[in-house]
């Protein structure tokens, strides 16, 4: 019993007071750091900027095993790349490539008991493998709430979250004591639980909303339906991991009250990108990444309003380096500078892992994104390849290209996994193929949806 009373206790003392559990030290190094260089100029930015890649690429160079033989093989060293036409001679790292050789992208002698090891959601039907540390996801927190900083947010505030999260016991909801939020199900989105969660709001008062876009959409849309009143207004709703629509952002400032703010940061971390005060372009941080866009032909694009591939390489994640990493996404660069001073480059636009909806046996819609991308399911280690196929509600096929690995427990692990995430409400099975169904430009679909779900109004071409 010693265990869940201190648990219990810690959580009524975070929710009297939120700041009692302070963050690591690094942190807040990293917070102030990145508040003070955002304001540096256009030369400053790009002189650290450029340290800090020759320095991730020396540190490859010295322990990263793959980087070693791709060096060898260019008959280079890190101190031959002078400039940025040298850096573009270094070949891309694509998802494929990543699959392949991810043990040689940890350095040599790493203590693996630091790693901590995880799956992508594969939100372009290859599921990878990738590692990280403690001090890695502290980094990213420090760029993360600097950037909702923008918008009035400090780490204490409380907050729902609507993302994807199974909560154990079939609850509705739950409370998170380490970041004073309540997590709300994303499979209980249905006129039978709306007012009961709309109540809880309410009840809550929280100052901002962080959410998938997909899963908000569908708990704005049951608010009006079932003429339910909010009693609060946000400061603003934090908005990632999906691509946020201008019909979807219409409806939330209609429905809350606030600004939608939208970010961009891969589970890779190869880019962390986020709007500004006073603009939805998403401004990308130059002390995080290095970011190129490179058309179709990997040729670098300069010029905005043309849609080019993300091309990200880490600054500062040493764990597991990844450098000119095709991501899948496509942007656009914006025109001219931003009215917040900030001398940022910034996408107007940005495509790619646009989620789509599944469908339940009692007509609930589920977001893919809470289904499969919020998981981490076991099965990724195996699956070279995964696709989605639905004809009829509450039935979805799961479309394998299988690793060598793969065999029948892991299928059962899967089927189990995903039935469990949708509250038993859809029937899963499997199928094992050599190739999946492409898009007409080639790239690979992670569902195919094949029911008229027309309330949503997406965009089928995205």
């Amino acid at each position: 019993m010693k265990f869940p009373v201190m648990k219990q206790a810690r959580n009524s003392l975070y929710r009297i007071f939120p700041g009692l559990f302070p963050l690591p030290k690094e942190y807040y190094n990293w917070y102030g750091f990145i508040n003070t260089s955002q304001w540096w100029d256009e030369k400053q930015l790009k002189e650290y900027q450029w340290k800090k890649m020759k320095e991730m690429l020396a540190f490859c160079n010295q322990n990263i095993p793959y980087y070693q033989r791709v060096f060898r093989n260019m008959g280079i060293i890190p101190d031959d790349i002078m400039t940025e036409d040298d850096f573009q001679k270094i070949p891309f790292l694509t998802k494929d490539i990543l699959g392949k050789h991810t043990e040689e992208l940890l350095p040599i002698g790493i203590n693996r008991s630091k790693l901590i090891k995880y799956n992508t959601g594969g939100s372009t039907g290859m599921p990878l493998i990738i590692y990280k540390t403690n001090i890695d996801d502290t980094i990213e927190k420090a760029f993360t709430n600097s950037q909702w900083a923008r918008v009035g947010f400090e780490p204490k505030d409380i907050r729902v979250i609507l993302r994807g999260e199974v909560i154990e016991k079939n609850k509705l909801w739950k409370y998170d004591p380490t970041y004073n939020s309540w997590i709300f199900s994303s499979y209980h989105l249905s006129k039978e639980f709306i007012t009961q969660m709309v109540n809880k709001l309410n009840n809550i008062k929280p100052k901002f909303l962080h959410v998938y876009p997909s899963s908000l959409w569908v708990f704005a849309n049951l608010i009006i339906e079932n003429n339910l009143k909010l009693h609060f207004i946000p400061k603003a709703i934090l908005c990632g991991s999906e691509k946020l629509f201008d019909h979807q952002r219409k409806l939330f400032s209609e429905v809350f009250g606030c600004r939608c703010f939208n970010s961009l940061a891969l589970a890779e971390q190869t880019i962390h990108a986020g709007e500004c005060e006073y603009s939805n372009d998403l401004h990308i941080f130059p002390q995080h990444s290095y970011i190129e866009l490179v058309d179709d032909a990997g040729k670098i694009i300069t010029e905005p309003g043309i849609t080019g591939h993300i091309v990200g390489s880490n600054l500062h994640k040493y764990s597991f380096p990844l450098i000119r990493y095709l991501s899948g996404d496509m942007a656009q660069y914006a025109k001219g500078p931003c009215k917040c001073g900030r001398h940022f480059q910034r996408f107007s636009q940005v495509e790619g892992r646009v989620q789509h909806m599944i469908v339940s046996r009692d007509g609930r819609i589920i977001p893919l994104t809470a289904l499969v991308f919020g998981q981490h399911l076991q099965a990724f280690n195996k699956v070279e390849k995964m696709q989605l196929e639905q004809w009829h509600p509450g039935e979805v096929n799961v479309k394998l290209i299988k690793g060598t690995n793969f065999n029948a427990e892991d299928v059962q692990i899967l089927i189990q996994q995903l039935t469990s995430a949708s509250e038993n409400t859809i029937l899963f099975s499997v199928s094992f193929h050599d190739e999946l169904e492409r898009t007409s430009a080639g790239k690979h679909k992670f569902l195919l949806q094949h029911l008229p779900i027309n309330y949503y109004n997406f965009d089928q071409n995205s």
